[in-house]
């Protein structure tokens, strides 16, 4: 099922509701209308990306579903099995069960032409992605002012985020590097050893060897400024950056803690922060999302079969 937390997007003015969504019209943009707030048999998740305005999510038998804004096809996504999902600005690309990467959506800078190779992973950045093969070495398309899309060829890598104008990579020995712009210092990453890099859209994040996480980047609204609380996963998004502890906990910081940002509680397996809003899966496989809903990305739009 989907839970989400809705909230309206006027600062100070919040509505902390829980609510479940019966599934029932087609639109990708409307507004979900909300059920009460008893739980109901719903569809089962294992894997979420949240973008700019909209969110794409992976059901248990494999199904790939978008919703929200949908004003460049970011929400058609294609019938396809996919083991690896990343929602990016108005487009979003993912790692197939036969290791191929497809993305949709928005392509004026070519960012959802992917080249032609098997990839184990992939990032959707703003007008460029990037993809880490199988052999370990970064490819990046679409967009490439600055350098974004120029990705290190003397080295492999684990790991690779795409983020607004920049790119990083974590590597198969630990050590991070950045290319792109450095307007706001999101290239100048640190030179410890680090794990679980996440890459947002003026910022970046890893966690260091005692799980805690280290940000550099842009830091107006203090999404590089993290608590000193140890993580197991961490989710950087435009202006707020969020961890998972070991406990399934998670912790958000940055742009309005305390308001539309403020995560739910309960135990989480996994999470993805997009834009303006963030979204996690809890142990039972439900999906709660909490943040803006101005364009529906918070609720999946009616019309869509439940599981038997």
């Amino acid at each position: 099922m989907l839970r989400v937390l809705l909230r309206t997007s006027i600062p100070g003015l919040v509505l902390p509701l829980a609510l479940v969504l019966s599934l029932g019209s087609s639109s990708c943009t409307e507004e979900p209308e909300p059920d009460d707030d008893t739980e109901q048999p719903g569809i089962l998740w294992k894997k979420v990306g949240a973008g700019d305005a909209h969110t794409c999510a992976v059901s248990l038998d494999g199904e790939l579903i978008c919703w929200g804004l949908n004003d460049y096809g970011q929400c058609d996504a294609p019938s396809i099995s996919a083991t690896q999902l990343s929602a990016g600005h108005m487009h979003n690309c993912v790692v197939t069960d036969e290791d191929e990467v497809v993305c949709w959506g928005r392509n004026g800078s070519g960012q959802s032409s992917s080249p032609v190779g098997t990839y184990r992973q992939v990032s959707a950045g703003l007008h460029h992605s990037c993809g880490v093969l199988t052999d370990g070495y970064v490819a990046c398309w679409g967009d490439n002012s600055g350098g974004k899309s120029t990705a290190p060829l003397d080295r492999t890598f684990s790991s690779v985020g795409a983020g607004q104008n920049h790119s990083c990579g974590l590597g198969d020995d630990g050590l991070v590097d950045c290319w792109g712009w450095n307007d706001e210092h999101q290239i100048q990453h640190p030179s410890d050893t680090l794990t679980h890099l996440t890459v947002g859209y003026f910022h970046a994040c890893a966690l260091n060897a005692h799980g805690q996480a280290v940000c550099w980047g842009r830091d107006d609204e203090k999404q590089s400024s993290p608590p000193d609380l140890p993580f197991v996963k961490l989710a950087a998004g435009a202006g707020h950056t969020c961890g998972l502890d070991e406990l399934g906990s998670i912790t958000c910081w940055g742009y309005d803690v305390g308001g539309d940002f403020s995560p739910p509680i309960g135990e989480f397996i996994d999470l993805s922060v997009g834009w303006t809003h963030s979204c996690a899966i809890n142990t039972q496989k439900e999906l709660v999302c909490w943040g803006w809903n101005d364009d529906g990305q918070l609720g999946v739009p009616d019309g869509l079969e439940e599981p038997p």
